[in-house]
């Protein structure tokens, strides 16, 4: 095994590696892992586990570059103490410990074999985790099972983690799970020499058979209460609604103004060198913005400030005023951004202040939770114009408060001002309190993530392929994931069964309208039409009903009837054939025929048709032209099924020459 580096305690210089480079260097160090356990712990203890960090520091600190935006980058998220495991009273015993508990930790840092087979290294996030869990678990150890000779395992055995430590410590039990599993690992590959033996991947019967005797008399341990399944409540619709409304409105109306007089209170602020001797002169300057303002009331009241004064006069009152109604601005803009997205809050705060350029319609940041990527993997989401909006009103507002050098996007108003933002819900949670919206948020607070699962159930009621569309939106490995985003909401289920019906009522109405204009085409028309006066009697005398009832008499209460394009109905029964699925079943959209005697064709397909057959004539002239003899034919495949959608159209594109020679050889 190559020797270990030595080095000593220093503080972290200004140039911090990446982690797959420390890896880099960790494997030229460490050499042949599979020994560590051998290794004394005076040679040991001053390696580098983290870049200007030894493995006997007071506190094991990682970089902050390496975690991802957001809370992940607080010093508390970041950083563990060994000393949490506590020592025992016996000085020999409490150095044995220390080491023990830092080569843990050393060994939950290092690359292992996962229980799949392959050797995994943990992200910089996944590794404090464990850690922490670690540490409760050593904690917990010491007070009810400690050892003789210092070790953390040395006495513990499975049916103390199974009915001690874990139905008391709920909330870390998976982490914990994962940390042993990976301390496992690492004793049988002799990367440690104290680890837990009884959770071992091989065999030890004799170790898995002392379980304490069951006495006569004595109290038996009942299995635990299984936790209730973890479950993010999606915001309400009147809850979205009103907060965008209001978003949207602010961003309007009030934004540019308020950012305006913000770029003059900072000129005004800039000719002092204390804060405090500018205070007077900042009011004069806001003041007079409120003598010249336009604006003299808000449409929307608001709370200014922690005193509970709602108010809807503007400009601001006061300077304090003016920072709150700023932090309710970039509240708002997240709102907004992230009802677009849908994504993680450290996806959204990754993002740097870069202008749209060429992706025009892109939200342009990083993802780290399912990429192998240390550090993340850049990807892009799309974004509706409003959210285009909020994000110039945000590049504004920090370029006028974030410090020259630095290009993040959003940014911290309390605390070190205008460095990166760390929390997005703390702001968004502060926003929605001063707008007045608290009591829509039901049972839960206002998180960012439920932005996520409110996404998720917006798209999974109203687009069809919506677990498709979700796994791209949300970058998910697995369509599970997707799924368990969709039914977060116990009621989404039958939301999803009403709107697919009053979708179908809406079709069949649209329909129903068409036909007795004399609009409407395809196949299923004429039946269509011959159908019509009997169900419209079905209420009384003839034409009594109203479209309602009669589209529940045509789509059975609304059980058939299905979109399978725009301005195009498939009107295939229960129990009827139809050629997309070669029999009885459920409607196929994406395998829709035009000669189908379930199609039914809206008036408004009509412009869709012509506009089909203006770009398949043209393709085909240039294929013609070109010589393309495998590529016309398929054009004419094409405008053959276009023709027979609508007679009008078609009697229209038979006047080419061309088209009509197509024509007449499809009905030979």
């Amino acid at each position: 095994m190559s020797p270990i580096r030595a080095t000593k305690q220093k503080d972290l210089v200004a140039y911090v590696p990446t982690v797959a480079d420390w890896r880099g260097t960790e494997r030229r160090i460490a050499g042949n892992v599979d020994a560590l356990a051998d290794v004394p712990w005076s040679q040991l203890r001053r390696t580098e586990i983290f870049p200007g960090c030894q493995l006997d520091a007071a506190v094991l600190e990682m970089p902050e570059i390496w975690m991802p935006p957001g809370t992940s980058r607080h010093f508390s998220s970041r950083s563990v103490v060994p000393a949490r495991a506590g020592h025992p009273a016996d000085r020999t015993l409490a150095a044995k410990r220390d080491e023990c508990v830092r080569r843990c930790l050393y060994a939950l840092w290092l690359p292992h074999v996962s229980q799949s087979g392959n050797i995994r290294a943990p992200k910089p996030n996944t590794w404090w985790q464990r850690a922490y869990a670690f540490l409760r678990f050593a904690e917990w150890q010491l007070q009810n099972h400690p050892s003789t000779d210092g070790s953390v395992f040395g006495k513990v055995k499975l049916l103390d983690v199974l009915n001690g430590f874990y139905p008391s410590n709920r909330g870390i039990e998976r982490a914990c799970k994962m940390a042993l599993a990976v301390l496992v690992d690492a004793g049988e590959r002799n990367v440690i020499a104290d680890y837990p033996t009884f959770f071992g991947r091989t065999q030890r019967t004799e170790e898995l058979a002392q379980g304490e005797p069951i006495r006569e008399g004595a109290a038996l341990v009942l299995p635990a209460t299984p936790d209730a399944e973890s479950s993010v409540e999606p915001f309400s619709d009147e809850f979205v609604t009103e907060f965008l409304r209001r978003a949207l409105w602010i961003q309007e109306n009030i934004a540019d103004d308020m950012l305006d007089h913000l770029e003059r209170d900072i000129h005004v602020r800039g000719q002092y060198k204390y804060w405090s001797s500018s205070s007077k002169q900042r009011q004069e300057e806001l003041e007079a913005w409120r003598d010249r303002a336009e604006l003299r009331r808000l449409k929307y009241s608001w709370r200014l400030g922690r005193a509970s004064r709602v108010s809807d006069v503007w400009p601001p009152p006061d300077v304090p005023s003016l920072y709150i109604a700023l932090g309710v601005l970039q509240g708002c803009n997240l709102g907004v951004v992230n009802a677009c997205m849908g994504a993680r809050s450290s996806e959204i705060l990754a993002a740097d202040d870069v202008g749209f350029g060429p992706v025009a319609g892109r939200y342009q940041s990083r993802t780290y939770k399912l990429v192998d990527e240390i550090g993340g993997q850049a990807r892009d989401w799309p974004l509706h114009p409003v959210a285009e909006r909020a994000i110039e009103i945000q590049r504004r507002l920090s370029l006028l408060l974030r410090p020259e050098g630095q290009n993040h996007l959003w940014i911290r108003l309390q605390g070190k001002k205008a460095t990166r933002l760390t929390s997005a819900t703390s702001v968004f949670r502060r926003t929605v309190e001063y707008l007045g919206l608290s009591h829509l948020l039901g049972s839960g607070t206002a998180h960012m993530h439920r932005w996520r699962h409110t996404v998720a159930r917006l798209v999974a009621l109203s687009v069809v392929g919506a677990p498709k569309v979700l796994f791209d939106l949300f970058g998910h490995k697995d369509i599970e994931m997707t799924l368990h985003y969709m039914m977060s909401d116990p009621t989404i289920a039958e939301e999803a069964m009403l709107v697919a019906k009053e979708m179908t009522y809406a079709l069949a109405k649209s329909g129903i309208t068409d036909l007795i204009e004399g609009g409407g085409s395809g196949p299923a028309a004429a039946s269509l039409r011959q159908q019509l006066p009997r169900a419209m009697r079905m209420g009384g005398d003839e034409f009594d009903t109203g479209l309602s009832e009669t589209a529940e008499v045509l789509t059975y209460e609304g059980k058939t009837w299905s979109l399978v394009r725009e301005g195009v109905i498939c009107t295939k029964g229960l129990g009827e054939y139809g050629p997309c699925t070669k029999g009885r079943g459920a409607p196929d959209p994406g395998a829709c025929r035009t000669a189908c005697d379930h199609r039914f064709e809206l008036t408004i397909a009509k412009q869709q048709c012509k506009e089909i057959l203006t770009a398949l004539t043209r393709e085909r002239q240039a294929a013609d032209a070109n010589g393309l003899e495998m590529l016309v034919e398929n054009l004419d495949g094409q405008i053959v099924a276009e023709l027979k959608r609508w007679d009008e159209v078609r009697e229209q594109f038979l006047q080419d020459s061309d088209i009509r020679r197509v024509w007449e050889k499809s009905l030979k």
